[in-house]
């Protein structure tokens, strides 16, 4: 009989950085509970597992219906929830917290509850804008989903998520935290290869080439490199699509490695020698594996300054951020030419942080699980007034 209490965690299928985070998060808290897990697809199937994400050990047709999948769950004698994302499930998860009768939190890592795009990208990828942002929360102020408003916490996991999605739920409190890596990034020094006269400047972009992530600009710098004879190479590391690694590989400057199981990356980046990791954001990332990698691999960084990199980065060595506003292919390859230039002495350049809410760096280790244990083991009165005798 399993004598830790049980906490759901209600996911998406599309894996990613969001799934990495969960079950990082998972692992944190194994020793104190047990967490079930569950997730929606196209909101029209439903499954459940013990063992984690993609390994159903029960799967329901939602048409049919909530009363199955809730007696599977009630079983399980769950006494919290965590909601981590809804896509798949949009339409059916609020009936379903609300039928589990159990407290829940809300973690914010994308912006999905308010729009259809997660990232408020365009339908090339780009970021819409803060304009457009802006009436976006108008809307959503007068119809704020009672997901998030019955949620006994509202968790966003960078600060820069925190501030933007805040304006969306006026009076309801959103708690900006640090995601927990198990192997954390941030006091990892930074390896500085300085470039020898006439040596190629290797650049490692790493990720999933995608639109969002600055696919454009990286094709546009490496055709201006190749016209200006600029000796570039640079080598995209991450899960590609046919048509995407067509569209690189015609790129003279552009090698396509592709996918990568995690725990090669090690190696792999050693064998690469990247002089720099590059990251041309085109929308607020919320945190970005991809760059804790990179740091966790010490390797210098070059990024668009929006979303949580800014924060995420601040006060870092060998590391220069872009302001956003000017963060164009032409941008970037300035920056790239002067890196080289410079042989890789370039001073850190950032972007302001200080308009951010603060962040517990230390909230998953110290203070998440707080509301479970608490409720299960209740202050033991009685035992101190026996010691104090």
């Amino acid at each position: 009989m399993n004598s830790k209490p049980t906490v759901l965690f209600v996911v998406h299928s599309w894996g990613g950085g969001t799934i990495r985070f969960a079950c990082e998060l998972a692992d944190l808290v194994s020793d104190h509970v047990t967490v079930v897990w569950a997730w929606g697809v196209d909101n029209e199937s439903f499954h459940i597992s013990e063992r984690g994400p993609y390994f159903a050990d029960s799967s329901f047709d939602l048409a049919a219906g909530l009363d199955a999948p809730l007696s599977v769950l009630n079983a399980f004698g769950l006494c919290r929830a965590n909601i981590v994302h809804t896509i798949g499930l949009q339409n059916y998860i609020h009936p379903l917290v609300e039928r589990l009768g159990i407290p829940y939190d809300v973690t914010f890592t994308d912006y999905h509850h308010f729009s259809t795009a997660p990232h408020f990208e365009d339908d090339t990828g780009l970021f819409v804008g803060d304009v457009a942002v802006s009436a976006i929360q108008r809307t959503a102020r007068d119809n704020i989903l009672p997901l998030l408003r019955n949620a006994k916490r509202r968790i966003a996991v960078s600060a820069d998520l925190a501030r933007r999605i805040g304006p969306f739920m006026p009076g309801l409190p959103v708690i900006p935290v640090r995601i927990f890596e198990a192997e954390s990034p941030i006091n990892v020094p930074v390896n500085v290869n300085p470039l020898a006269d006439g040596e190629v400047m290797r650049v490692l972009a790493l990720g999933r080439p995608h639109p969002t992530k600055g696919l454009a600009t990286i094709i546009e710098v490496a055709r201006r490199a190749q016209q200006e004879n600029f000796p570039l190479e640079i080598a995209c590391l991450g899960e590609v699509d046919q048509e995407t690694a067509g569209l690189l590989g015609l790129q003279p400057h552009v090698r396509v490695l592709g996918a990568y199981a995690q725990e090669d990356l090690t190696n792999i980046v050693a064998s690469l020698k990247p002089h720099l990791a590059w990251f041309p954001f085109n929308v607020p990332e919320t945190h970005s594996y991809a760059l804790s990698d990179a740091m966790r691999s010490g390797l210098p960084v070059l990024a668009s300054g929006i979303g949580a990199v800014a924060e995420r980065v601040i006060g870092r060595q060998a590391t220069w951020v872009v302001p956003f506003d000017g963060a164009d292919a032409d941008t970037h390859f300035r920056w790239l030419k002067r890196l080289y230039r410079d042989r890789m002495q370039t001073t850190a350049a950032y972007v302001p942080v200080d308009h951010l809410p603060p962040v517990l760096e230390r909230f998953y280790p110290d203070a998440y699980l707080a509301p479970i244990l608490k409720s299960r083991w209740p202050p033991l009165r009685w035992l101190h007034r026996l010691m104090n005798r």
